[in-house]
């Protein structure tokens, strides 16, 4: 049973900190939330998404 964020982090292999900033993400705007959730597979290598790719976002969603 998890009991707080921090048993959440544990259960997800996440640091306590990375678990902070997945959570704030339900703060942002519904339209936004599924452009990142909806942002394109990465099929190889590390697998990160980069800040820039992220501050476009709201650009996109506006109009």
């Amino acid at each position: 049973m998890i009991k707080n964020q921090s048993d959440l982090a544990h259960y997800a292999k996440v640091t306590s900190a990375r678990m902070t900033q997945i959570m704030w993400l339900t703060n942002l705007a519904p339209e936004i939330q599924e452009a990142i959730l909806f942002l394109p597979r990465i099929e190889s290598g590390p697998g990160m998404v980069k800040e820039i790719d992220v501050r476009r976002i709201p650009h996109g969603c506006l109009g």
